[in-house]
């Protein structure tokens, strides 16, 4: 698997990690009160 053969998909994998995260980031600001 390289990422010349299918551009789009390693984008999405990029999009994925960054919203992961952007949501755990999000999780632990809620914890706090």
């Amino acid at each position: 698997m390289t990422s010349n053969s299918n551009p789009r998909f390693d984008e999405l994998r990029w999009v994925i990690e960054i919203r992961r995260t952007l949501d755990e980031e999000l999780e632990e600001d809620s914890e706090v009160p």
